[in-house]
């Protein structure tokens, strides 16, 4: 799957499907934009926000499918964290969970993995994209994320 797959899994949604998959934090932008903070790794553009705090999702500026970075703004110092090596794993982490509260990962990291690795969603919005790219949510959670971002 690719950034164009995605975008026009988006465009192919009704009016309230968009909506509530905004309400689980996911803002599509495509074309990807720059999001405009200092912040924002060199070599990625903004493809997904998450509607709170200028929380964005990055992809690398060529659309390959490569590390997907999140950039917490108000994370001073450590605004970006890596959540997927690929588009596919990104969407799979936050397939039960969602993606509004992806942010947490850097201010309580321990319990906002408890949180993603117990989460099992009752969203339809969450389901639908789940099924339609056939999403398989993390079962390492942690230790991936750890390997992700060097924190091992």
């Amino acid at each position: 799957m690719n950034l164009n797959d995605l975008n026009n899994y988006f465009e192919s949604l009704s009016n309230g499907e968009l909506e509530a998959l905004e309400n689980e934090g996911a803002f599509m932008h495509f074309p990807p934009i720059k999001a405009g903070y200092d912040a924002d790794p060199n070599g990625y553009i903004a493809f997904m926000n998450t509607g709170g705090d200028g929380v964005h999702f990055n992809i690398p500026e060529d659309m390959s499918d490569g590390k997907i970075i999140m950039t917490v703004p108000m994370n001073f110092g450590n605004e970006n964290f890596t959540v997927g090596e690929s588009l596919y794993e990104f969407l799979s982490l936050g397939s039960d969970f969602g993606y509004f509260s992806l942010e947490q990962l850097v201010y309580d990291f321990s319990a906002t993995v408890s949180n993603i690795q117990n989460a099992s969603s009752n969203s339809n919005a969450l389901k639908k994209l789940k099924n339609h790219f056939n999403l398989n949510p993390w079962t390492d959670v942690e230790g991936r994320l750890r390997e992700l971002n060097n924190l091992l």
